[in-house]
């Protein structure tokens, strides 16, 4: 089972996804895409995994969009 959220922020797409794992918590990663990008044909994109898990697929989101909007503000993407 998985759930995900598009978030706009900056000049940045985030593709937020949450996952149940098999051990029964769940996981988070983000994916960015610059808005520019978007542009053209390909558009390359960084995903990142968030290293904790979490006791709810609510918690695992609101951490995955806080961690997107976080890392786009302070020039994290990797993009």
């Amino acid at each position: 089972m998985s759930s995900h959220a598009w978030v706009e922020e900056g000049e940045y797409y985030c593709h937020c996804t949450v996952w149940k794992s098999k051990s029964g918590t769940w996981d988070a990663s983000v994916l960015f895409e610059r808005r520019i990008d978007h542009a053209n044909e390909f558009v390359p994109g960084l995903r990142h995994k968030i290293k904790a898990s979490f006791n709810s697929e609510d918690e695992a989101m609101t951490e995955a969009i806080a961690y997107a909007k976080a890392c786009v503000e302070n020039t994290k993407t990797g993009l």
